[in-house]
């Protein structure tokens, strides 16, 4: 019988799946073990140390239940139970080394995919996917959203936000996310340049684009989707997910998106806007901008992905051999 249940980390990035693995680590019950622990820029350094402490690890606790992101899929013993958990692929195309690592995990992680007790997906898109290529041990547990955190501000704090960054009150304001080629930002950029508009971004810069970029705290992020008329994400990547679309809806600035991969799911179920052919964004952003409106439905459907949901699925697939 396993003793412990151990949720292994490597990154303490506050975005994306690392926002999903913050939670799991809140959990009831749940130990948190990192496996890179140095503060060193260099990747090999880390790379090494995550090797040793995950050999490491798995000596120490063989009997233990272990959650797993998909480079945690080594060393790996019988005796224990191991959950991984899976939000989406798509090697970078920017590093060769790094998208030669990523497609070697993946290989590593469907090689091995059967012996998992479960996988955990994040979207409906990716349990498909895996099914068709004839992988049925997933669970479908979505992304976690603590609602009271995108509740409404108050009028002076945007006004004070608007100041603090030069914003002007009386035009559009677009939110495009992070400036990233993956993520579609220049997509956004070039469609909607000659509109009387002002872009946004925000998070991990790679591109420069001629658009207002602002470092920002969560709170300040939270504000800037409230203010903002409309959010317009073009990622080029299969998404486990889309936070950020999420999160637009829950400030209710409605979101224009790809639709690729979990994010389609999402979109459709939120009654959003898809766009999947770059040519047809200006004419889709033009029509929204004419009623940016986040109706009842739409709220509902995004408050559906609550922290409650997310803790009692958990539960639910940790415990289940035990009821």
């Amino acid at each position: 019988m396993c003793n412990k249940i151990i949720h292994l980390t490597i990154s303490k990035r506050r975005y994306g799946g690392g926002v999903y693995g913050s939670y799991i680590s809140k959990l009831s019950g749940i130990e948190t073990e990192a496996l890179i622990e140095t503060n060193s820029s260099n990747k090999f350094v880390k790379l090494l140390q995550f090797i040793i402490n995950l050999y490491r690890f798995s000596i120490k606790h063989k009997r233990a239940t272990v959650i797993r992101n998909l480079d945690g899929c080594f060393f790996m013993k019988k005796s224990q139970k191991n959950i991984v958990v899976f939000h989406h692929h798509h090697p970078v195309k920017s590093n060769k080394l790094i998208a030669l690592y990523q497609k070697f995990v993946y290989w590593n992680f469907l090689k091995k995919f059967s012996k998992f007790d479960k996988v955990v997906v994040v979207s409906r898109y990716w349990q498909k996917h895996f099914e068709e290529l004839g992988y049925f041990n997933t669970e479908l547990i979505y992304n976690p959203f603590d609602i009271n955190l995108y509740r409404k501000r108050r009028d002076n704090t945007f006004n004070d936000f608007l100041m603090k960054y030069s914003l002007d009150p009386h035009k559009p304001i677009v939110y495009i996310g992070n400036p990233q080629i993956e993520k579609g930002a220049d997509i956004a950029y070039e469609a909607l340049k000659d509109l009387d508009i002002q872009m946004v971004s925000t998070g991990i810069k790679h591109i420069d684009l001629p658009v207002i970029h602002l470092e920002l705290s969560f709170d300040e992020y939270i504000t800037l989707l409230q203010i903002s008329t409309i959010s317009v994400l073009m990622s080029r990547i299969n998404e486990g997910w889309n936070r950020v679309a999420l999160e637009s809806i829950l400030c209710g600035t409605p979101v224009v998106g790809s639709g690729k991969g979990g994010m389609k799911e999402l979109l459709v179920g939120a009654k959003q806007y898809i766009c999947e052919e770059p040519k047809k964004l200006r004419e889709i952003v033009v029509e929204v901008l004419k009623k940016p409106v986040v109706d009842e439905y739409s709220m509902e459907y995004a408050y559906s992905f609550s922290l409650e949901r997310f803790n009692r699925a958990w539960e639910e697939l940790l415990y289940e051999d035990k009821r």
